[in-house]
Parts: C-alpha cells; structure tokens; sequence
C-alpha cells in the first residue's frame, strides 16, 4: 500500500512583520489629528463679533383683543333693555314679582298661648 498524503485543513498562519498594523495605526493617528483641527479651525471662524448677546423683552403687548371675536351674530345683541329709567335717571319698578309679606298679628298669638 501507498502512503497517500491527506492535505491539512488548519489555516497555516502568515508571518506578518506588523507593517500594515503600524501603517493603519498611523493613518487612523492622522486622520484623528485633521478632524480635530478642523475642528478647531471651525469654532475660531464662528466667533463673530465677540459681543455679549443682549436679550430683550417684545414691547408688543401680550394680550391683544381680536378685531373678529366670532361667535353667533344676535340680533340686538347689545341692546339694555332690563334697564328702563325714568326722565330724572332713576330706575322704575316695572312690576311685582308676588304678594307682600304677610304682618304676623302678636295679640292674637298671645291670647292662643
């Protein structure tokens, strides 16, 4: 019988000298630098004038009645007429609303007792 050679499955590992780990290490190291000064270069330019920003309360006034108040439209809507006066400006009683009170008779309360 012959000897047969059966081919390993195991990933032979690569000698590496570590070249490309130093290179991305590198690139990535330059990168973080550029973002971070155009970072820098980007706050300084929105400086502006350097001023302190003054806030200030609106001057308009805060409640303002509305031109249209909407709502149902009555007719004479805005007429007084539960107020009749008189010609010297005094109100008139225009009726009664019941009997007068009744005035208790005490004689005859004292008698019952």
């Amino acid at each position: 019988m012959r000897e047969v050679q059966v081919p390993s499955y195991r990933i032979r590992e690569t000698e590496d000298d570590g070249s490309s780990r130093r290179l991305a290490i590198m690139a990535g190291g330059v990168a973080a630098l550029l973002a971070v000064g155009g970072l820098v270069g980007w706050a300084v330019s929105r400086g502006g004038s350097g001023g302190i920003p003054v806030v200030e309360a609106d001057s308009r006034p805060m409640k303002i009645r509305p031109e249209d108040r909407g709502g149902l439209r009555v007719a004479n809507q805005d007429e007084i007429i539960f107020e009749r006066r008189n010609a010297a400006g005094q109100f008139e009683a225009t009726g009664r609303l019941g009997p007068a009170a009744e005035a208790p008779n005490l004689d005859a309360l004292r008698a019952a007792t």
